[in-house]
């Protein structure tokens, strides 16, 4: 998201990595076109700590402003957004970042939010941390209204979410600049709520855990062609945005700019779980392989079967073993970079924010 580099050349996928300084990320790119720029990230994995922080004039960490749980609030993030905005003099371009944690475990909409569950519902599930862990590991058997509550706290932290960034464009919409202005939402990852027998993300490589939104708000009277059922992925963000400011950049080898005309060929993408071992996709605008350390696989037809159901790995083996081959070739190349010698220092105060999230225990 922020190198338009797909894990396989930027290398940092587990807590401990570090961005190497030699990866360039939108920030700088911005900043060296004469842009100022600020983040304001409520989570350890966006931080100074990782490196994630290159290129940003100001870069403010939630859990080092005020405590937990508050420094999750989706509303601390837009008033500290607001405030940097209200603080800026208008004399340049700016690029903001925000990055909320709504709708992320754990689902606990305020009140007013929650809109969506039943009030009459009774069950031993919720949207707590320990609930979704125990529903993951199948020690605890929902009924379907059970499966239902907690996918409706979920839209009610989602509607949360949505109402903070709300704040955000209110504010932009006042600027002078607002005619001019690109806004893009989207996620890191999805959530899944035993589509496969997983919950939550990054534990398997099913489109649940990985087709998140991407929204994009053009300035006012820009037209584009963009093909928007084209096969996209979270690396394009970076050449996508840079294109929307004139601002140039080295070829990037994943990171397409998704309103210029499709190149002529094939795309494909590929993503892995985290932690050791990994799973593997690789996935076309139609075919999906799934893909273990262990040699076990499976293939799926996307076109005819959207909620991955029947592997055809048996039935398609020469769609199987050719999608495999570009697998296992992409995986061997080198990648780009290799995470900072140092591995990054896990403070108290990011270990206690990553333990709240749900990432370590």
């Amino acid at each position: 998201m922020v190198t338009g580099l797909s894990f396989l050349d930027h290398g940092v996928v587990a807590h401990g990595d570090r961005l190497s300084a030699d990866a360039t990320t939108l920030a700088e790119h911005l900043k060296s076109a004469g842009y100022r720029t600020a983040c304001v990230s409520a989570s350890p994995n966006n931080s100074r700590a990782i490196g994630t922080d290159q290129g940003y004039d100001d870069f403010i960490e939630t859990w080092r402003v005020v405590a937990r749980p508050q420094s999750a609030d989706p509303f601390l993030v837009s008033r500290l957004a607001l405030d940097w905005l209200a603080a800026d003099d208008g004399t340049a371009p700016i690029h903001l970042q925000l990055h909320y944690v709504p709708p992320h475990a754990p689902y606990a909409p305020p009140s007013e939010f929650d809109l969506f569950t039943d009030p009459a519902h009774r069950g031993r599930v919720d949207g707590s941390h320990a609930s979704i862990n125990a529903l993951d590991a199948g020690a605890l058997v929902p009924r379907p209204q059970d499966l239902d509550h907690v996918r409706a706290l979920y839209d009610g932290n989602l509607r949360a979410g949505d109402a903070a960034v709300a704040q955000v464009l209110q504010g932009l919409e006042k600027r002078p600049r607002w005619r001019d202005t690109v806004v893009l939402v989207t996620a890191d990852h999805g959530e899944a709520f035993l589509e496969h027998g997983r919950m939550s993300h990054n534990s398997t490589v099913f489109d649940e855990m990985l087709h998140v939104p991407f929204v994009l708000r053009l300035p006012t009277g820009r037209r584009t062609s963009a093909d928007l059922d084209r096969l996209a992925s979270l690396a394009d963000i970076v050449p996508t945005l840079l294109a929307t400011a004139g601002a140039r950049h080295e070829d990037l080898p994943d990171g397409l700019n998704l309103l210029a005309p499709p190149a002529p060929g094939a795309r494909f993408l590929i993503a892995r779980t985290a932690g050791e071992p990994p799973l593997y996709a690789l996935r076309t605008s139609r075919w999906k392989l799934v893909f273990a350390d262990s040699g076990m696989g499976a293939l799926f037809d996307l076109a005819k079967d959207p909620g991955e159901a029947r592997d055809l790995s048996l039935q398609a083996p020469l769609v199987f073993s050719g999608l495999g081959q570009l697998l296992t070739e992409r995986l061997s190349q080198p990648p780009r970079f290799t995470p900072a010698a140092e591995p990054a220092p896990l403070s108290e105060a990011n270990a206690e924010m990553l333990k709240a999230l749900g990432y370590v225990h």
